[in-house]
């Protein structure tokens, strides 16, 4: 029986299989980052990001930096990435 509308209380030895079957997680633990990168900005600059910021609700503007930065250069590396004929070689 698919659908029963049985009691919370009411356990049956197939509830209780489901019950305890256990979920896994990772245990890998998140390593603390140890390189500081550093850039300067203009007023004009610093001030579009912060209108962006409050724009979208961003709280965390340093996940933020991160996560733009990294997205660009592994776009940029996706493109880039060495093959062994030329592109103009490969539409043919």
């Amino acid at each position: 029986m698919f659908f029963c509308n049985a009691k919370q209380n009411d356990i049956t030895p197939q509830t209780k299989r489901m019950k305890t079957s256990k979920t896994y997680k990772a245990q890998t633990k998140a390593k603390p980052r140890q390189k500081k990168a550093m850039f300067m900005l203009s007023d004009e600059e610093y001030n579009l990001i912060l209108f962006y910021l409050k724009k979208y609700k961003i709280a965390n503007r340093s996940r933020w930096f991160r996560e733009t930065v990294l997205t660009h250069v592994l776009k940029n590396m996706e493109h880039d990435y060495p093959t062994l004929f030329e592109e103009n070689e490969m539409r043919r």
